[in-house]
């Protein structure tokens, strides 16, 4: 598997608020990513080959995601401004 960034953020992924599993909603719900804070307008790379299953859809608030499934599973590139040009479009 390809790192997502051509280069790791500064701010570690492992630790609060970044983590997976980091509380949510006053500790009512748990992160269900890692989120890797990157500059606008940074290329994020598939961690594999795959196939677009879903997106871009609006995911939160004005960003999107995209869903690929890749050999090792399904990965959600949330958080993004847009999908890849080629990409195909989200399933409806």
């Amino acid at each position: 598997m390809t790192f997502p960034l051509r280069k790791r953020p500064a701010a570690s992924y492992h630790e609060r608020p970044r983590a997976f599993g980091a509380p949510r909603a006053n500790g009512v719900r748990k992160h269900a990513g890692c989120d890797l804070y990157a500059p606008a307008g940074t290329e994020v790379l598939a961690v594999e080959d795959g196939t677009v299953l879903r997106g871009p859809y609006l995911f939160y608030d004005v960003v999107y995601a995209l869903e690929v499934q890749h050999p090792s599973g399904i990965v959600r590139y949330g958080e993004i401004a847009r999908a890849a040009e080629g990409s195909p479009p989200a399933s409806r």
